[in-house]
């Protein structure tokens, strides 16, 4: 072994030697100590300890002593809080009251409250950050977060108005969520920022407004709670449903009763829901108490409410609106003068927006559908003979028609299935302006068929051999002469003539006539037509 590795040996030894002996010596100083504490006396604020006990026992009873005097009001906390602790006041926003009797922490609560009582009567701003602090020291020594419970109860049983840098935070704002509400007391930065008051109460003639109002307009006959915020909230809640369904009522048809009352109700709705503090509430209920009485009264006078809730009464009146639709597209061609009164007076009724006059409807309904099915089943009967008329003319005239059989074929196919189509659209018509229509367009579908005929016809050429005799001594000659192909027309009497008469007798009746007959007659014999169809 090395001189380097002997003396490193003896240095160690050493060390350790002296701390067995610092130990020995701590130990012999430390009973002796004790064993002079034990006899030692302990006062407190000048009262000895009861000797009986040993000395730890009697150094705690001393500290117990030490604290409980320094903070003696520190056992008014009887249930420690945590920030979940806040927010879940904020689930029952207004619903809490103040003298609850199993309430946490009731001689805190009266504590804080009488504080920020006494600083508002010397400051104009007592902020969160003040109580905490006020809270710490004796004779409290409250954690923050205890005090930020503390003081967030007394906001949500209405017992302190806040305000964060001068805007004025309340309950009834529905636009903030519970977590958001919380961090107003729990987040350090909000402390300073955060001021609080003693809040003033509501007037109680403001109160019972609101909850006649609630009653009598809003169908809110109780309520969860009696705090003044809390009242705000449950009817806030309440308006906020209700104008839903006022907006519901409001966006369907425009022909259905009632809604200038409910855009009225609409407008004082959102008026009071826009209102976020209280104490404004109150005074905006109460300055609106005689406008939305009267606008109840409406509603239930005209029956808006019952005609909206009711599906079988907006299905009468559904019908009813359908009818007079069928009858603007009908009015032209209808003469029966009690179809016409009854459907003047149901479109009246309609258009007065009542729902009181819905018996009337229905009835008048039920009275016009039974005078009109009269008059358009006689105007159906009409249009599908005229169209069953051009179906078998058409298919006649293909038939007796010289030209080609396939091309007889083809159009015997299409025009039967256009007008077989025009025919079962008329069967599905519902008013007479689209059942005359039809006939137009049947109408046009024949004279189409027949310009296909002509087209046809004009294809053939029919030779014949006519006989010429020279007018020189040349040879006879033969020369084919194409003669002219006939066809069928059709005509509208306006086209032989003025679209119009005047006749005052029936000499002039007559000559009318007669200047038809010769027009036609005229056509008739001009060689190229085989028919005519003549129509008005």
């Amino acid at each position: 072994m090395s001189n380097h590795a002997v003396q490193d040996a003896k240095t160690t030894l050493l060390i350790k030697t002296q701390q067995a002996e610092r130990s020995t010596l701590q130990e012999a100083a430390k009973k002796h100590i004790l064993d002079n504490l034990k006899e030692a006396d302990i006062y407190v604020y000048g009262r000895k300890i009861d000797a009986s006990g040993n000395f730890v026992s009697r150094l705690d009873e001393a500290m117990q002593i030490t604290v409980e005097n320094t903070y003696r009001n520190l056992d008014y906390i009887t249930a420690a809080k945590k920030e979940s602790d806040v927010v879940d006041l904020f689930k029952e926003r207004g619903g809490l009251e103040l003298d609850v009797l199993d309430g946490d922490n009731q001689q805190a609560l009266t504590s804080v409250l009488e504080r920020i009582s006494s600083e508002n009567t010397r400051n104009t701003k007592v902020s969160l950050k003040t109580i905490i602090d006020k809270f710490a020291m004796a004779p409290y020594g409250y954690h923050d977060i205890d005090v930020a419970w503390l003081v967030a109860k007394l906001f949500v049983t209405g017992k302190i108005e806040i305000n964060l840098d001068g805007e004025k935070i309340s309950l009834a704002d529905t636009r903030r969520t519970n977590q958001e509400f919380a961090n107003f007391f729990t987040k350090r930065q909000q402390h300073e920022h955060l001021s609080l008051k003693i809040k003033q109460a509501i007037p109680a003639k403001q109160v019972k407004t609101l909850k006649e109002i609630a009653r009598d307009v809003f169908n809110k006959r109780s309520f969860n709670t009696e705090s003044e915020d809390g009242l705000v909230v449950e009817l806030r809640q309440t308006i906020d449903n209700d104008l839903e369904t006022l907006k519901n009522y409001d966006g369907r048809k425009n022909q259905y009763p009632g809604h200038v009352y409910l855009e009225k109700g609409i407008s004082y709705f959102n008026r009071l829901l826009q209102i976020t503090d209280t104490a404004e509430f109150y005074a905006e209920v109460a300055k609106l108490e005689d406008d939305l009485l009267d606008w109840h009264e409406d509603m239930e006078d005209n029956d808006v409410f019952d005609f909206y809730r009711n599906s079988k009464s907006q299905e009468f009146w559904d019908k009813g609106l359908m009818k007079v639709e069928i009858y603007d597209k009908s009015k032209e061609f209808i003469t029966d003068a009690e179809l016409v009164t009854v459907a003047d007076r149901l479109a009246n009724a309609l258009n007065a927006g009542n729902a009181k006059k819905l018996q009337g409807i229905k009835d008048d309904t039920e009275l016009f559908t039974e005078l009109f099915t009269k008059v358009f089943d006689q105007e159906e009967q009409k249009v599908s003979d005229q169209l069953n008329e051009h179906l078998n003319n058409g298919l006649g005239l293909i038939k007796d028609t010289d030209i080609d059989e396939a091309i007889k074929d083809k159009l015997s196919h299409d025009f039967t299935s256009a007008m077989q189509n025009i025919i079962n659209g008329a069967k599905s018509a519902v008013n007479i302006q689209e059942l005359s229509s039809k006939t137009i367009l049947g109408d046009r579908h024949y004279e189409s068929l027949l310009r296909q005929i002509e087209k046809e016809l004009a294809k053939i050429i029919v030779p014949n051999s006519v006989e010429v005799t020279p007018t020189s001594n040349t040879e006879k000659a033969s020369t084919e002469i194409t003669a002219p192909i006939k066809s069928p027309k059709m005509r509208r009497i306006s086209q032989y003539g003025p679209s119009k008469w005047h006749i005052t007798n029936e000499n002039d009746l007559d000559t009318e006539l007669a200047k038809l007959k010769a027009n036609i007659l005229e056509q008739l014999n001009d060689g190229e037509t085989s028919y005519i169809d003549v129509s008005l």
